[in-house]
């Protein structure tokens, strides 16, 4: 093979590497929260009687740009609209509340099991290293990066 060809088959994969690194950058402009994350324990606020501790296991938050999908064991569970302000979100589930075969009487009771006490929820982000907290006046969700 000539150098010539060399050389344009080397500059072509390399503009093809840029372009791809630089196209995914742009998936997932949250390097932080985006990915799974296991839930390890929710604290409940327990308005006049205190706080009170659940561990969990085997619930899972998957955060992809502005899509969040909780799965609780080998169940998938609903996809709800993620809207990242950057030092909080919010989880809003309240569009299945406008398909009107769908039960959301069951759907606030899967999301409570895994911390989320309505269909549309704002949590604060706090950083631990590899772990993260959310939290609001209701809970705190504790998780561990996956």
């Amino acid at each position: 093979m000539k150098k010539w060809t060399r050389d344009i088959i080397a500059a072509f994969i390399t503009i093809l590497s840029v372009w791809l690194l630089t196209s995914c950058a742009r998936v997932f402009p949250n390097d932080k929260l985006d990915y799974l994350w296991r839930l390890d324990k929710v604290c409940y606020s327990n308005s006049g009687t205190g706080n009170y501790e659940v561990e969990k296991s085997g619930i899972w938050y998957a955060f992809a740009r502005d899509l969040v999908e909780i799965r609780d064991g080998e169940t998938n569970g609903p996809i709800g609209v993620l809207t990242d302000y950057g030092d909080s979100i919010k989880i809003d589930y309240s569009m299945y509340c406008e398909v009107a075969e769908y039960d959301t009487e069951s759907l606030l009771r899967y999301l409570s099991n895994c911390g989320i006490t309505s269909l549309t929820t704002v949590f604060k982000i706090e950083w631990q290293g590899c772990n993260m907290i959310l939290s609001n006046n209701d809970t705190r969700l504790f998780f561990t990066k996956w």
